[in-house]
């Protein structure tokens, strides 16, 4: 009705243009700005104006001292309490089961608008939110946050059992299954058990030998999307993750989290074996070759003709002949590596 009414609640702040609706406001913004955010006093932003002005409220009254707003909308089921009965409302869903919000494309149900908005940028293939360090793209503001955490090395999230830290709270809380020893997820092959589904699927292709990520520049096939996105970086010279302290590029977060240690001389990685510590997991398991080579000797075998060594194997026990004949061939035929052989 404001439409017909010629009404127009929705102002522009940059140019004072007025708009009947906010998604019109919204996208008029964008030709202001690639990212029209509305930014808080305290540091929070918002890509929604109406959403931003509810925040300002909760800082500041008329005042200038800050009123907490009351949630005065009670839950009758859980008792928990709301500062709107819209909220109320969208809430009581989670208890009933109702998705009144469905997608025209697939039919996908949701329990509140906002998701079914967001669930329609996957149909569309939009990702209006991007990394301003690697040009990655989003098609949520909250994934675009958490990524931006990959960049800086940071893991705020720490496990008060063990004090291991994570760079999102997700990963927390399957690490933090860990320590209940409840593994659900069992798998059907060799038993092996997972405290998350899709740490099971992912499990399931080793066995199956599926490999749905192939690379478009070189054909090599990958079990995992990020295994595939590392890989990229070879053919593209990438290196993402930035140390802040010395400026040096890595491939991975976890290379660029392992590097940190150099320049806070943290030595995470204990050695079980002599209680020795180390900066990067690399170089204690280096270290762990030194304790295993003492425990167990060295079998060389050599080539009778030539007096060349054909391989070093690590036994406890002297391999027997026709094993040491068949590493022997395969030597001969320049296929022996050493992951090939297995004692």
């Amino acid at each position: 009705m404001r439409v017909h009414r010629g009404e127009a609640l929705f102002l522009c702040v940059d140019c004072g243009v007025g708009f009947g609706t906010e998604i019109t406001l919204v996208l008029h913004r964008k030709s202001h700005t690639a990212d029209p955010l509305h930014r808080c006093h305290c540091g929070k932003t918002f890509s929604n104006m109406t959403k931003f002005l509810y925040h300002r409220r909760t800082h500041a009254g008329k005042s200038g001292t800050r009123v907490p707003r009351q949630r005065k909308h009670k839950c009758s089921v859980c008792g928990k309490h709301f500062k709107k009965q819209v909220h109320l409302q969208n809430h009581m869903r989670t208890h009933t089961g109702e998705r009144p919000f469905q997608c025209s494309a697939c039919g996908k149900a949701f329990g509140t608008h906002n998701n079914l908005t967001r669930h329609h940028l996957t149909h569309t293939g939009e990702k209006p939110y991007k990394c301003e360090v690697c040009g990655r793209r989003f098609t949520q503001n909250s994934n675009l946050q958490q990524h931006r955490v990959l960049h800086t090395g940071s893991r705020p999230f720490s496990c008060n059992v063990c004090g291991l830290e994570f760079n999102r709270a997700s990963n927390l809380t399957l690490h933090q299954i860990k320590h209940t020893g409840v593994l659900p997820y069992k798998c059907t092959y060799c038993g092996k058990a997972f405290s998350a589904s899709f740490s099971l699927r992912l499990h399931l292709r080793i066995h199956t030998g599926e490999r749905p990520f192939p690379c478009l520049d070189c054909g090599k096939k990958f079990r995992q999307a990020a295994h595939l996105r590392e890989h990229r970086r070879i053919h593209t010279g990438e290196r993402p993750y930035r140390c802040q302290d010395c400026g040096m590029s890595f491939v991975q977060s976890l290379h660029l989290a392992e590097h940190r240690h150099v320049h806070t001389g943290e030595r995470p990685h204990l050695c079980p074996d002599c209680g020795k510590r180390f900066k990067s997991l690399s170089n204690l398991r280096s270290h762990l070759k030194t304790h295993r080579s003492l425990a167990q000797p060295q079998q060389t075998i050599m080539c009778t003709e030539l007096g060349e060594t054909i391989a070093i194997i690590e036994s406890v026990e002297p391999l027997p002949l026709a094993e040491t004949i068949e590493i022997y061939q395969v030597a001969l035929e320049g296929n022996l590596q050493v992951e090939d052989v297995t004692i």
